[in-house]
């Protein structure tokens, strides 16, 4: 059994069988999973998270399958991708309910490729939550120009 749930990685690249969707946890027969192809497994995560109502009734597979590509492309980008320094000023926005020692390692780790300086803003919610708050709409509209 694998739980999906919010004790799941660090940043942006979960653990083995973890996957951090909400507070609420997804239990999961790994079994049962690995006798599927992908489509499979994803209707079948999509179907027990509407039951555990972790996702909305009305979410329909196209968008997890979208969301499934995208978090692919992410595990691409991040064993891909070497970070170089920024000369620039470096402006961190992460979500209230990381935990101190994950908001301690994301904070090390932009400073160490800050040239600049660094500032910090913490948004209420979780990582899935702020992305749709107005706080980081807020946070975010003083540094663009239009």
């Amino acid at each position: 059994m694998v739980s999906f749930g919010p004790r799941c990685g660090f940043g942006y690249v979960p653990r083995s069988g973890c996957l951090p969707l909400s507070d609420k946890e997804l239990p999961v027969a790994t079994e049962e999973l690995s006798l599927l192809a992908l489509d499979g497994q994803l209707n079948y995560i999509l179907k027990e998270a509407k039951r555990v109502e972790i996702l909305p009734s009305e979410t329909e597979i196209e968008q997890v399958q979208q969301l499934f590509a995208v978090f692919q492309a992410n595990i691409e980008a991040y064993h891909s991708y070497v970070p170089q320094p920024y000369s620039g000023e470096i402006i961190l926005f992460f979500a209230e309910n990381t935990s101190e020692q994950l908001a301690e390692k994301q904070i090390q780790f932009w400073s160490s490729l800050a040239a600049g300086s660094i500032k910090i803003h913490k948004i209420p919610g979780d990582h899935f939550s702020m992305i749709s708050s107005e706080a980081l709409a807020k946070g975010l509209s003083s540094y663009l120009r239009f």
